[in-house]
């Protein structure tokens, strides 16, 4: 394999290989990549019958030595025992069209078998065409399964990528910004940091991996998902929605469905997003500690409770944030064990995400009510790989011990992206003052790499 992206060339040499010089006819075998959630695998069945198959020893998992395949096992075991019939099935076909020539008339007509017999990506069949020298492979992508949890997803990952970077600063502030931020921040450009734009003081990078709005929408579930946090996951939520309309170009209506507003505890948005008849529903709720959030009718204040009638049956919960206490393990850990038991209106808890802290970039590594911060290149260090609040670590050792509930892993993608953070702010903002190294600009793709992990998170998993 050629890393994660595809095939190189294999050249398999006759002599070393040991093939019988009597053979005339082309090698051939067949590669299934078996698809894990995190990993592949390569099954490779050789030749036609024995008499095809190279002498030589074995090494691990059966893997012939002869054919020097990186990562590919060649072995009867049971995968095989289960492919067998569309196995020999196109072995029989290539078998037959090559047997007495190799020439590149047949070459083409092969390639013409293949193209019929083979649709989409993912797997491959391998023919050796035999020459004095050397038989060369060419790997010819197939499908072996649609099913989204089998589906390559690659690594999220940041590229640098100007050209896109202005595209996306040309459409503007995300008008949905605006309406969540309902003039909370409206002296910082409602977040949208345009004048850090304007001055090149943020990076183009482009978030690519991961998965976008595209194959959950075209599998037909109409998903609901559902965000509970601090103002960072409020940023999860608004940088999920501003990308639907930025990258998707999707239709998007967000509202506020509670009596709650802005920062106080207990409110809650729905964002729906639809193309066609497919539909995606977010909705978050603002609950700053990692607490199961508790119900109206146990006749707390308003201010203390959540009217559960307002939130939906997510397929999703996604959990994170926490920059108000209560984060220690065994808080976390009691409350990530609630969820997962009775996830949201009895629904969700069979898929609970929870998010790693995100880095902030403040001078010296945290937040100084007194503004006094060690000096600076920049309002904000560019480099900082450890959460805010410290808790990774902490939520690695809690994750072996839940059942259901999975880490999203994303601060490696934030640890070197300080200077996407707001900065300095004006007197009087809510939230930290003088200067804000912990919450993010939503500016062109700065909260990309979160959502496309979160898309891709759901999208192995529906």
């Amino acid at each position: 394999p050629s890393g994660s992206s595809g095939w190189d060339r294999l050249v398999i040499d006759r002599e070393e290989s040991g093939l019988p010089q009597a053979l005339e006819a082309t090698t051939v075998f067949l590669c299934f990549r078996i698809y894990r959630r995190h990993h592949h695998r390569f099954v490779c069945v050789p030749g036609m019958h024995r008499s095809m198959r190279p002498g030589g020893s074995r090494e691990g998992g059966g893997t012939t030595t002869a054919f020097r395949i990186p990562g590919a096992g060649c072995f009867d075991g049971p995968i095989y025992r289960n492919m067998i019939s569309f196995g020999f099935l196109v072995i029989m076909l290539l078998f037959y069209s090559i047997h007495n020539t190799a020439s590149n008339n047949n070459k083409k007509m092969l390639d013409q078998i293949i193209s019929k017999c083979t649709r989409g990506g993912g797997g491959g069949i391998g023919i050796g065409v035999e020459t004095k020298q050397n038989i060369n492979i060419t790997i010819i992508p197939i499908q072996m399964s649609t099913k989204p949890e089998e589906a390559t997803v690659k690594e999220v990952e940041w590229v640098r990528d100007e050209a896109w970077f202005e595209n996306q600063v040309s459409k503007g502030c995300c008008p949905f910004a605006k309406t969540l931020y309902q003039g909370r921040y409206a002296n910082v450009e409602n977040r949208c940091c345009t004048s850090k734009v304007q001055q090149g003081e943020i990076d183009p990078l482009r978030a690519v991996g991961g998965v976008d709005y595209s194959p959950i929408l075209s599998s037909k579930r109409n998903l609901t998902i559902f965000i509970q946090g601090d103002s960072l996951a409020e940023q999860h939520f608004l940088g999920m929605i501003c990308y639907a309309w930025s990258a998707n170009n999707l239709s998007v209506n967000l509202e506020r469905l509670s009596a709650q507003k802005d920062v106080a505890q207990g409110t809650v948005w729905q964002a729906n997003i639809t193309e066609n008849d497919s539909s995606f529903k977010i909705q978050y709720l603002r609950w700053n500690q990692p607490h199961y959030p508790p119900s109206a009718r146990l006749g707390l204040a308003s201010t203390e409770t959540v009217d559960f009638n307002l939130l939906a049956k997510p397929d999703f919960i996604f959990l994170g944030g926490w920059h108000h206490g209560f984060s220690d393990k065994d808080s976390v850990e009691q409350f990530l064990a609630q969820m997962s038991v009775q996830g949201i209106n009895g629904n969700g808890k069979q898929n609970v995400f929870v998010l790693d802290a995100l880095p902030n970039h403040f001078p010296g590594g945290k937040y100084l009510k007194s503004g006094k911060y060690p000096s600076t290149d920049g309002v904000c260090t560019r480099n900082n790989s450890k959460g805010d609040p410290d808790i990774n670590e902490n939520l690695i050792s809690i994750m072996e011990g839940q059942a259901n509930v999975k880490l999203l892993q994303i601060s490696k993608l934030y640890y070197h992206r300080g200077n996407a953070h707001v900065g300095h702010i004006p007197e009087g903002t809510i939230g930290p003052q003088g200067r804000d190294c912990l919450h993010w600009c939503i500016a062109a793709g700065v909260m990309d790499a979160l959502t496309r992990m979160t898309l891709a998170a759901i999208y192995k998993n529906i």
